[in-house]
């Protein structure tokens, strides 16, 4: 949800806020870099583009994580703009996987050793993808899978390509656990989450932390869409160069987005005590089930069936 290329600085401002009043981390995704949002947000991800553009190393220096942006759900690795003539000198551009190793040695450089990332979406090629991610020696991963929103893509992109979030976690847990590095590298996942529930099975699964994209911009924005509607759509108050980007009041907007996201904290909390565990970490995949056979093989968790009267067939008489 980078500034300009998909949000208004005002967006940007209340999900920096929001995030600090809710005692989480917010991200610049891979737009311009704005002051106000590096001095509103307590913990800002500042992400890395494979072209890094509006980036310098005094940027760089101000985060608290830094990612470098391989791609992303909905829009897989689509190409970026060509504009290498605008790339400082002394920050490496991602051409080849071999380039790798090289970004992250410098990031942690720059960035006063603060974590390292590394961005991209679920795809068949994800094991290997996450062999030259450990072998650069990341901190942590942040997988999106195809149910991402996004603010502009080709079509195809959108509809085509990419994993299903949940087959993409699952895979990615498995081999993280395969490599010896679950819950060393650290998985941040991503891509139609909407709900506290949703938000737990994932953690259940293996993931260490959840991006939300769509919700943070209903919930912020969710008192004040009638500066839009009915004449424009509601996203006209949020995105860059909306016809009501204006008007959103980003304070109050981030007073909703805290509470957003503090609610979803003390549901999942809810839910954490109703499974009669003490703590988040001692939820795992041997508190789920599944209903249906697909969702019980990619997750390998029991499949549980309908329960059903048997009868006997007893031969009649006669």
């Amino acid at each position: 949800m980078a500034y300009r290329k998909a949000l208004s600085d005002r967006t940007k401002y209340a999900l920096a806020l929001g995030s600090r009043l809710a005692g989480t981390a917010s991200n610049t995704g891979e737009g311009p870099f704005l002051p106000k949002e590096r001095e509103l947000a307590e913990r800002l991800i500042i992400q890395y583009p494979r072209i890094p553009l509006h980036r310098t190393v005094e940027i760089l220096a101000q985060a608290d994580a830094l990612e470098i942006q391989l791609g992303q759900g909905a829009s897989a690795g689509g190409a970026q703009a060509p504009y290498p003539h605008l790339v400082l000198p002394e920050l490496p551009p991602l051409r080849k996987s071999e380039d790798l190793p090289k970004i992250v040695r410098f990031l942690k450089q720059v960035g006063g050793g603060v974590p390292v990332g590394v961005k991209f979406s679920f795809t068949a090629n994800l094991e290997r993808e996450i062999d030259l991610c450990l072998d650069a020696e990341v901190d942590f991963l942040a997988l999106e899978g195809a149910n991402a929103a996004t603010a502009a893509a080709p079509p195809i992109l959108e509809d085509d390509f990419g994993l299903p979030t949940i087959m993409g976690l699952c895979r990615a847990v498995e081999h993280l656990k395969t490599r010896g590095v679950h819950n060393q590298v650290s998985l941040i996942v991503s891509g139609g989450f909407f709900s506290p529930g949703q938000c737990l099975k994932a953690l259940a699964l293996g993931a260490n932390a959840i991006y939300l994209g769509t919700m943070p911009l209903y919930a912020l924005s969710h008192t004040q869409t009638t500066k839009s509607i009915p004449w424009e759509p509601p996203s006209q108050l949020v995105v860059h160069g909306g016809k009501q980007s204006g008007r959103l009041n980003w304070k109050l907007a981030a007073r909703h987005l805290a509470n957003y996201l503090i609610s979803c904290t003390e549901e999942i909390k809810e839910g954490v005590r109703a499974l009669g565990k003490r703590a988040l970490h001692e939820v795992d995949a041997s508190d789920l089930v599944s209903l249906d056979e697909m969702t019980s093989q990619v997750t390998g968790t029991p499949l549980v069936y309908p329960r059903r009267t048997v009868r006997a067939l007893v031969p009649s008489k006669g």
